[in-house]
């Protein structure tokens, strides 16, 4: 049952990150809590679960990048740059 519930956690994470979801860091929070109580019940080992937290945390933190770095070229793709005259 524990691990059912770490996988429907993590499961729901991913499909948040994918869809670029504003609820996806509430998803996070609930997966690795989820990973958490099952490291510490043994269902899965203790470095299982730390290896887990890492890969969904960079993956958490590259689509947030990856977000961002695109709201900002659509945000400067109308403006052109003023150059000084003379010289």
């Amino acid at each position: 049952m524990v691990k059912s519930k770490v996988k429907n956690a993590v499961r729901q994470f991913v499909a948040a990150a994918e869809a670029n979801a504003a609820g996806a860091a509430s998803a996070l929070r609930h997966a690795v809590s989820q990973l958490d109580r099952a490291a510490r019940k043994r269902v899965i080992h203790p470095n299982a679960a730390a290896r887990r937290k890492s890969r969904l945390m960079s993956r958490q933190a590259r689509d947030a990048k990856s977000a961002k770095a695109a709201a900002s070229a659509s945000t400067a793709k109308g403006r052109s740059r003023r150059t000084k005259s003379g010289g």
